[in-house]
């Protein structure tokens, strides 16, 4: 295709009623057409986040329908699901009352081309958007943690026995996490601080997270990275960003606020490991990093 050709293609593209965005592996929004923008409230220029995207849109009253009254519990939920096959195609619905038909292309690179054609009068007529709505519904709580939204244990696990299967021939790095002196936080502030303190970890790393990369709770104040094809080397730089964002922000509630940090241990996945296998190792290099001290990784 050469530059005329492809002048005239993204003409088409801009003038499409279909819904047509492209995000890169840090999920930041570097095309879309003017039907995309519209729907989303977006302005001509704005290259934000998909995450920065949906919390504008929701302050605009236009965007994405979340069927719950826990909009972060419910981004970090979607956020956890987002990108995380090379294709998926789901209905989802919109604040105007319309359906769309939401596909998500994403290459080696973790960049993403969405593509979603208006399915309103298909799922209106066939009654669909029942059965759509308790579908999410079910896949939200079957696969993510009910307070923050993240993956959880049992769905965590599952990914991981997938994971270590499709990169038999790679590295699978898992890095364990434990919020340190988390019982104090609860002790000294209640559990609804604690509970915060939860929520806010959980967006951090979030925040930290690459596109093919997948985060969970594992349960109480542990959680987990599943890493595919990186090394050691990988988890510590992911841990080292993790502890520089800690060292750098606080919990604001009410009239106070709380620092925090945490603990890693990091595992790489070798022949013959199963879930189990890797992350018992993790867990022991956690252990250790704990004893040691806290706020630090052992691997």
């Amino acid at each position: 295709m050469d530059a005329a050709e492809l002048s005239q293609f993204l003409s088409l593209f801009d003038r499409s009623e279909v819904r047509v965005s492209l995000f890169d592996g840090n999920d930041r929004l570097r095309y879309a057409n003017r039907s995309f923008r519209a729907q989303f409230g977006l302005a001509e220029n704005a290259t934000p986040t998909w995450k920065e995207m949906m919390l504008q849109a929701r302050t605009l009253g236009v965007g994405t329908k979340a069927h719950t009254d826990d909009f972060s519990a419910w981004l970090n939920a979607a956020l956890s699901r987002r990108g995380k096959f090379p294709f998926k195609g789901f209905p989802t619905d919109m604040l105007d009352s319309r359906w769309l038909w939401m596909t998500e292309t994403v290459n080696e690179q973790g960049w993403m081309l969405c593509i979603a054609p208006e399915i309103t009068s298909f799922m209106q007529q066939s009654e669909l958007h029942t059965i759509a709505m308790d579908r999410d519904i079910a896949l939200r709580s079957a696969n993510t943690d009910y307070l923050t939204g993240a993956m959880n244990r049992r769905a965590l696990l599952s990914s991981l026995q997938l994971i270590i299967e499709e990169h038999s021939l790679r590295s699978v790095c898992l890095l364990m996490l434990d919020i340190d002196h988390f019982k104090l936080i609860n002790d000294t502030h209640g559990h609804d601080v604690g509970d915060q303190v939860l929520k806010h970890f959980v967006e951090l790393c979030a925040s930290l997270s690459r596109r093919n990369d997948l985060f969970g709770r594992i349960g109480g104040e542990e959680f987990a990275f599943l890493l595919p094809g990186t090394s050691v080397e990988t988890g510590l730089a992911l841990f080292t960003r993790l502890q520089s964002a800690l060292n750098h922000t606080s919990l604001e509630f009410g009239d106070g606020n709380v620092r925090y940090t945490c603990s890693g241990g990091i595992s790489c996945s070798i022949a013959g490991d199963t879930p189990q296998s890797l992350m018992k190792r993790a867990d022991t290099a956690l252990y250790h990093a704990k004893k040691n001290g806290r706020n630090r990784c052992h691997t």
